[in-house]
């Protein structure tokens, strides 16, 4: 049996028209052109369509597309000023994809290699604030001169994520074990500590009256590791009696000393006074 597939039709078109021309036409936040525009390749359900042009109010609505058919849209945009009161703002980002605020309403996403209008803005100063996942968000003021566009070229700086950090549950046999990681005292056993840094740690436990324990385990970003420290007896360490006898020799030459001396003084004493009695006679 000879079969033809076909294919299968999920996607549709939308062909928007504006009264006046030339708005700027964004679905679901991309800007795709300016009317009038037939779109092709939408997804089939509904879709968000936004309209932007100078002096006249923000047009949104929700369209409905259908796989395989075109959803035709006429819209009357409703005049606010004119053009020669209002200004606009360009923004050239250099990561496509970018959300777009002034003044925290939403505007729109910036495309690749094109720079995102935003048209019917009243003189003065705007806070634009430009974010993009992984980038850190991009503010500044920018000022609005009327019947102008200002440009703005903005260079997004990628994020400063945290490093990965674990969980260490630290536990003893038996317990109460003072618990040393990386050589810093953070507990007694059983013990959790949060936020360690992922990579390898030495961990060291100090048991009363025994050698103390130490090993290496490595945590990983997101998990909890437990390390059980167990102490292993070993010969217990007694303080080395002094033998009594080196004290008693150094008493005993003391005194050997003293007596030495003693006698030496009265051979003195005994000699002058011999002497004297040679030299009376």
């Amino acid at each position: 049996m000879d079969a033809t597939l076909v294919p299968v039709t999920v996607a549709g078109q939308v062909s928007v028209d504006s009264n006046p021309a030339g708005a700027q036409l964004y679905i679901d936040g991309n800007f795709e052109g300016v009317t009038p525009l037939v779109v092709s390749g939408v997804s089939r359900g509904d879709h968000r369509v936004v309209l932007h042009a100078l002096g006249y109010s923000e047009f949104s609505m929700l369209a409905t597309v259908n796989a395989g058919e075109t959803t035709t849209l006429s819209l009357d945009l409703t005049q606010v000023g004119s053009p020669e009161t209002l200004g606009s703002v360009g923004v050239n980002a250099s990561q496509p994809g970018t959300q777009v605020y002034l003044d925290k309403m939403f505007r729109g996403t910036t495309s690749p290699g094109l720079v995102f209008p935003v048209i019917g803005v009243d003189p003065g100063l705007h806070v634009l604030v430009l974010r993009n996942p992984g980038f850190e968000d991009y503010n500044v003021t920018v000022e609005v001169v009327t019947g102008h566009i200002t440009l703005f070229d903005a260079v997004l700086v990628p994020a400063q994520l945290p490093p990965a950090t674990g969980n260490l549950f630290i536990s003893s046999s038996p317990t109460g074990a003072l618990v040393y990681v990386d050589g810093t005292f953070r507990g007694i056993a059983p013990v959790m500590l949060g936020t360690i840094p992922a990579g390898p740690h030495r961990i060291d436990l100090a048991f009363p009256g025994y050698p103390n324990w130490t090993a290496t385990v490595r945590v990983g970003g997101g998990q909890v590791v437990q390390v059980l420290g167990a102490a292993i007896p070993g010969p217990q360490q007694t303080p080395a009696k002094k033998s009594p006898v080196p004290a008693m020799i150094l008493i005993a030459g003391i005194a050997i000393a003293a007596i030495v001396r003693y006698h030496r003084h009265l051979l003195l004493n005994c000699t002058q006074e011999t002497s004297q009695r040679e030299r009376q006679r």
